[in-house]
């Protein structure tokens, strides 16, 4: 339907405007492009493009370009005057040396926001969509969420590449062409590709698989531009200003060329009188009609008033700020109460403004616009209240025609709550992983079935295993043997019970046995359903390792206690067996003075006399080991002294010690009680015994050694001088560093 336009409406003040303006905006801009053509004569522009987007651009049977670009490219010379030299190449090769500076101009280039980091554009000039074509036997693929598992063909450096990666679509297969795309479709080695539609077609005809394929809604569309390296103003000018002296009859030809024109039919006389005719009747009967209707109609319009004041109340009780936008000038058509609330504008100033004017976003950003079946994804935007709050907004829309007018449904939401929310959350979620990644203890969580889904870096640290070969196994694959089924014994008694339980749990390692203690509490779902466990585990290897030596610490000093007891005893009847032996020397001293020498009765005496004076030397060991001995320092070879103890030290020892006795040659003579140096080694043979569980061997030697004062520097209580050394070593378990 036509409207009228009335006298000073805003539509002829526009059109007034426009026939004086425009018309004076002509005489201004001659000026350029005579200068342009005057300084064109010797200009070359290299114009780079894909050589395979028809009908825009693609190559005849005997390798030349041709297409709409070529002759609009061509037009562009003739009226400019400056010389064009056309590189058609595969997209990818086009769009790097472009980059690399090795043209002036890129054409058939779709706008991003990668690329308007480093190329400045013109107006665009063609708007394509870009659809999903995908085999006619293949369902369910609407959009590009729809695409996650299937292999997608896309062109190599093309505008849909880096979409897709934005959505999640990672398997992709590139190609240098669209041509090679759908001759790889034809022989079956791709289903799904993503291509602009005007190639599309074009192949899918050439290649006679049309039937084969069916196409989503688009996924966006895009727009052609050519662009020039940034910040490349004169360049860019002389385009703009060159395309513009190329008049729109001379575009509709060229495009009519490349495109063709409808085939008109001519229908025969007869079937036009008859239907003539037909028109008559049908102009009688509704003539006749008209007053039948008329009530009707207006019954209808009572109906439509008042289903229109129903849906203006829905409207704006929707929570919600709605906007209708006309999509070709972005102005307001309507909006809610709920947008007028949350703008802080008057319904009739929201209305005088545009789209654009309540983003606080630069403008690159406003229009990246994903259609997804008459859906419009917007990513996150921030808007600008009148009050200069700028705020957070969720932004669902919906394209609808009215009346031939394209509109936009779009409902925003502030949610800057929300926001707030998820950044809360994911700080929790951060400083709790933070904490069991850094713990002490050993933090893991494994599910019902046994397998591990989180484990923290000390249990890495102390099982000598990287996580990643460790989620989702269980203990029986990770420690087999005993351990791993001990270990899933007490997590089924913890599920079973669903209580906290601690237990001491055991690991072997190449460092041995270690020991821990467990905390393990069950894990619940949201009905409550036990799913799974968690644990923290503490290393306690240290303290069993302490209470064992307290142990055996305790056991020696209760064998202390006892061979105290014993030295006590034996040096009593050491004492008293000694003052036996006295009487028995001395009347044997006067039975020898009594008996003739040349007697047997004076040889038998004198073997008595050596047997007690062995008895007397037996006895004085015992009372040195009861240390009951006086001490009386002597002269004395310490070889003599440690072969006399000999027989006291294997009998303190036992049977099961091997016992080894090296003493040096040519040793110096010492001054020492002999009585003491046999404690000495009456006490380090018995540490050395209780050093040893079972078997084991006690090595005794002596040697010279002479110490000089370098030795001694930095050695408390060391002098220089000549020593001899009394060294015990033994074979058992010994002592820590500390």
């Amino acid at each position: 339907m036509k409207r009228k336009v009335r006298g000073n409406s805003p539509e002829t003040l526009i059109s007034l405007a426009i026939m004086i303006v425009v018309p004076w905006l002509l005489l201004a801009d001659s000026d350029v492009y005579g200068t342009a053509r005057e300084n064109s004569s010797t200009a070359t522009l290299r114009v780079a493009m894909d050589n395979n987007y028809p009908p825009y651009v693609f190559q005849a049977g005997d390798g030349t370009i041709q297409g709409i670009l070529i002759d609009q490219w061509r037009l562009f010379e003739k009226k400019t005057g400056i010389r064009v030299e056309i590189d058609a190449m595969d997209w990818g090769n086009a769009l790097g040396g472009m980059k690399a500076g090795q043209f002036d101009v890129i054409d058939t280039i779709f706008k991003t926001e990668e690329r308007s980091g480093w190329l400045d554009y013109t107006r665009p000039y063609a708007r394509l969509e870009v659809p999903v074509f995908f085999n006619s036997q293949i369902s369910g693929i609407s959009d590009a969420a729809s695409l996650q598992g299937f292999a997608v063909a896309a062109k190599k450096g093309d505008a849909a590449v880096d979409l897709l990666r934005s959505q999640g679509v990672e398997n992709l297969m590139l190609f240098n062409s669209y041509e090679e795309i759908i001759r790889a479709a034809r022989d079956r080695k791709v289903n799904v590709f993503v291509v602009d539609k005007p190639p599309a077609l074009y192949f899918l005809y050439k290649f006679g698989i049309i039937e084969q394929y069916k196409e989503s809604s688009p996924l966006y569309v895009g727009e052609f531009h050519r662009a020039v390296r940034k910040g490349d103003a004169s360049t860019l000018l002389a385009i703009d200003n060159g395309f513009a002296l190329i008049t729109p009859a001379e575009l509709r030809q060229i495009e009519k060329k490349w495109y063709g024109s409808a085939l008109l039919g001519t229908f025969p006389l007869g079937y036009t009188l008859t239907g003539v005719g037909l028109l008559l009747f049908l102009v009688a009967s509704l003539s006749l009609w008209n007053r039948s209707l008329r009530k009707a109609v207006e019954t209808r319009t009572r109906a439509l008033r008042v289903s229109e004041e129903r849906y203006r109340q829905l409207f704006n009780a929707e929570s919600d700020a709605i906007i209708v936008v006309d999509v070709a000038t972005l102005s307001h058509v309507e909006v809610n109460e709920a947008a007028v609330d949350l703008y802080g504008y008057s319904h009739a100033e929201l209305m005088a403004l545009r789209t654009t004017d309540l983003s606080a976003e630069p403008e690159e950003t406003r229009h990246q616009i994903t259609t997804r079946n008459g859906h419009v994804v917007i990513p996150l935007r921030y808007h600008r209240k009148k009050d200069g709050t700028v705020f957070p907004v969720e932004i669902t829309a919906r394209f609808f025609q009215l009346e031939g007018q394209t509109l936009l449904l779009a409902a925003m939401r502030d949610i800057s709550d929300r926001l707030k929310a998820e950044e809360d959350l994911r700080e929790n979620r951060r400083f709790l992983s933070d904490l069991i990644e850094n713990s002490g203890a050993l933090i893991f969580v494994k599910n019902r079935d046994g397998c591990y889904k989180l484990v923290n870096r000390r249990w890495e640290e102390v099982t000598g295993l990287d996580r990643e070969n460790v989620l989702g196994r269980t203990d029986e694959a990770l420690f087999p043997g005993e351990i791993g089924r001990q270990f899933r014994r007490n997590d089924l008694g913890v599920m079973e019970s669903g209580k906290v339980q601690e237990m001491e749990e055991i690991l072997d390692g190449k460092h041995g046995r270690r020991f821990f203690l467990s905390v393990k509490f069950p894990l619940r779902n949201d009905d409550g359903t036990i799913d799974g466990i968690c644990g923290m585990t503490t290393e306690i290897t240290e303290r069993k390792q302490a209470e064992a030596d307290r142990e055996r610490l305790s056991e020696q000093l209760a064998q202390a206690y006892k061979l105290e007891s014993i030295g006590r005893l034996a040096g009593g009847i050491a004492h008293d067996f000694n003052n036996m032996l006295g009487v028995i020397l001395g009347h044997i001293e006067l039975a020898l003075l009594s008996a003739p020498q040349a007697g047997s009765l004076h040889a038998s005496l004198k073997e008595i006399e050596k047997a007690a004076q062995r008895s007397a030397a037996l006895t004085l060991q015992l009372l040195a080991f009861a240390r009951k001995q006086t001490v009386i320092p002597k002269i004395l070879d310490l070889n003599e002294v440690v072969h006399g103890m000999l027989t006291i030290l294997r009998r303190l020892i036992g049977e099961d010690i091997e016992f080894v006795w090296l003493p040096g040659e040519e040793l110096w003579l010492i001054k020492m009680d002999p009585s003491q140096i046999d404690q000495i080694l009456a006490n380090l043979c018995a540490n050395a015994r209780d050093a040893i569980n079972s078997v084991g061997k006690i090595v005794i030697s002596t040697n010279n050694a002479s110490v000089d004062a370098d030795f001694c520097r930095n050695k408390e209580g060391c002098r220089a001088g000549h020593f001899v050394v009394l060294s015990i070593t033994d074979t058992g378990c010994g002592m820590d560093h500390e």
